[in-house]
């Protein structure tokens, strides 16, 4: 099985990776490596190198019945066959633009390079330090520069008191040393004047005067923590502030109802679903832009999901069943202001929120079938369905037992 694999395994997997395949080096990936490193070292071109190593030794969540040992001869091409999959997932990434590699010339693109277990990610910089978010918390002072690392006011003091680092003789003086010295102005080349120099002075002695150095080493801490510890939350959330627009209210996550619920919600309030009319904006020539459902009205998002009839007889039936008032809505702000005004418990109003994130799923559902499926779907069992589904999901998603009939 092995030989026969060896023989078209070439075949299968991109250039990428260059391990245990017939008719490339193994060395071919690290040499590349060190020649992009050193173009962009020629060129003065900045890059970000990140390199991964899978440990493979899996955790409780993944469950094995199966498998091959290491030094059974199929045991690295179903690596290789496992990290082509991963190979084509980032090659969906780079071709989306949402990650940029290194440009050598108009035809070469390096984005990644794997050899067996190991993957490389060369790319674009993009000018985000990570140092930015990390600061030094001093024990004894021996290990931190005075001037130069950032360990106090946010960052370093030769950026905060340009005017005074220039007039320091020892550049390199460390913490420990210059706390303790008689006078932050003895190791001037002589004493700051007037003016800003003797502002900056000022400031600075009451910026340190409440520093006391302590009997341990200092250590580094991160920033966007309270706590001082690193954690992925803190640097997604900083990634996400950078890179993301800015929405005037943020979307509305329900916990009762499932991830693609929740996204298609997301959807119907941005107005990025293909509806007949978004396609047609975008130059795809169909039959009809009308309602599938009611044909009294051009298949908008808007329509859809809040003017269509059959949406609004369901809403009708749904403010019934939980003995709220019926309103009309128009759009998503009108439904969402209508929310927002009802008095309910805050898990009340979360599932009965919900409620009308697994109607607009159905309605959804429901169109699709109209315009695909051979049997049109009988509308009468519409509410029964959004009905038995919302209870499904909730049910399952609440710790708590709770009936509908309740």
């Amino acid at each position: 099985m092995a030989n026969r694999i060896a023989g078209v395994l070439g075949d299968l997997v991109h250039e990428v990776q260059s391990a245990f395949i017939a008719d490339r080096q193994i060395l071919d990936g690290s040499l590349i490596l060190n020649e992009v490193l050193q173009w962009c070292k020629d060129k003065k071109k900045h890059a970000l190198v990140f390199k991964v190593d899978f440990e493979k030794a899996p955790t409780d969540e993944f469950q094995f019945f199966k498998g091959l040992k290491q030094g059974d001869p199929l045991f690295p091409f179903l690596f290789i066959l496992i990290m082509e999959s991963l190979h084509l997932s980032f090659d969906r990434v780079v071709k989306a633009g949402m990650f940029k590699g290194i440009q050598l010339s108009s035809s070469v693109n390096i984005s990644h390079m794997f050899c067996a277990n190991d993957a490389v990610f060369v790319g674009k910089w993009k000018g985000i330090n990570f140092l930015e978010y990390m600061s030094i918390k001093v024990g004894n002072g021996n290990s931190t520069s005075f001037w130069v690392v950032n360990w106090i006011g946010g960052t370093s003091l030769k950026l905060q008191f340009p005017r005074l680092y220039a007039l320091e003789n020892n550049k390199l003086v460390i913490v420990g040393t210059k706390l303790t010295q008689q006078s932050l102005d003895c190791s001037f080349r002589r004493e700051p004047r007037g003016g800003i120099e003797l502002e900056q002075f000022i400031n600075l002695k009451a910026l340190v005067q409440n520093v006391i150095l302590a009997p341990m080493e200092d250590r580094w801490k991160w920033d966007l923590e309270s706590s001082g510890d690193f954690s992925v939350a803190s640097i997604r959330k900083r990634i996400d502030d950078i890179t993301l627009p800015e929405v005037n209210s943020k979307s509305r996550w329900i916990k009762y109802v499932p991830i693609k619920v929740n996204v298609h919600a997301w959807k119907v309030k941005t107005d990025a679903l293909p509806s007949r009319f978004n396609i047609s904006r975008r130059g795809i020539v169909i039959n009809s832009i009308m309602c599938e459902i009611c044909h009294n009205g051009v298949e908008t998002v808007t329509h859809l999901f809040f003017s269509c009839c059959l949406v609004r007889e369901v809403t009708r039936l749904i403010c019934r069943w939980w003995d709220m008032p019926f309103e009309e809505f128009v759009s998503y702000e009108d439904w969402l202001e209508w929310i927002l005004r009802l008095r309910l418990p805050a898990k009340n109003k979360m599932m009965f929120e919900g409620v009308f994130f697994v109607l607009w799923w159905h309605v959804r559902a429901f169109r699709n079938k109209l315009l695909f499926d051979v049997k049109d779907p009988v509308k009468a069992g519409f509410f029964d369905e959004v009905v038995s589904m919302s209870f499904y999901w909730c049910r399952y998603k609440c710790k708590a037992t709770f009936s509908w009939i309740d």
